[in-house]
């Protein structure tokens, strides 16, 4: 028996909240992490267009997947075989509370 996806998902929520706190994700960024059957889903939800500008969607969906790889495993013969899929969403929304909303809706 593997690891249940819950716990994977606190470890990926726990790695990423360190990565904010070294610098390689934005600091005002909220992240929520969700699973839904066999998908992981990260979203990072920035409070200005200016943390966008300045770090770049493609750049932050990057680290978020290199952190996600490193709990998936794919299968030897079959590499369609995984753990779990992977998704992350970057969006922009007005202020902190509104993230954090979006996050209980979604939780």
């Amino acid at each position: 028996m593997g690891e249940d996806l819950y716990r994977v998902a606190g470890r990926i929520l726990s790695d990423l909240k360190t990565d904010q706190h070294e610098g390689r994700m934005p600091k005002e960024a909220v992240l929520m992490v969700a699973i839904m059957d066999h998908h992981m889903i990260v979203q990072v939800h920035l409070q200005s267009d200016m943390v966008r500008e300045n770090w770049g969607s493609e750049t932050i969906r990057a680290r978020v997947y290199t952190v996600m790889a490193r709990y998936n495993w794919k299968g030897r013969r079959n590499r369609a075989d995984v753990r779990y899929t992977t998704v992350c969403k970057v969006r922009t929304v007005r202020d902190r509370l509104d993230a954090l909303t979006l996050g209980a809706i979604i939780g």
